[in-house]
């Protein structure tokens, strides 16, 4: 599969990289192969994987990646993909809060990125 388009996971303050700790602590091997496999998919499709149902918009550069009923939230910009929040789906909506936290994620993302 070549890779035509850039993931990288949100760095907290703390150093702590919040989206891989959801992925590795607490899920078995196959639900962690199962969301890896979707994150390679955007890596490979960027915004075409929109046509699938594995992905969805939510909210201006914040989108959705969703497997079974995992959910991780990234922010777009440009070719570059920032993974920013990620939770177990337990409702029909995508909760606000979540959204909220991965616009904050992405605007200190922007920040940093402005500054560095």
């Amino acid at each position: 599969m070549h890779l035509k388009y850039k993931v990288e996971f949100y760095q907290a303050a703390d150093g702590s990289f919040p989206v891989q700790d959801y992925i590795f602590e607490g899920n078995d091997e196959k639900k962690v192969a199962l969301m890896i496999a979707v994150i390679q998919r955007l890596e490979a499709l960027g915004p075409e994987l929109r046509a699938t149902n594995m992905d969805k918009l939510i909210d201006g550069p914040i989108g959705e990646l969703r497997k079974e009923r995992h959910r991780i939230l990234y922010g777009r910009d440009g070719e570059d993909y920032i993974l920013l929040s990620a939770f177990l789906k337990r409702t029909h909506k995508t909760p606000l809060e979540q959204i909220e936290l991965a616009k904050k994620r992405f605007h200190e993302h922007m920040q940093k990125k402005k500054y560095n």
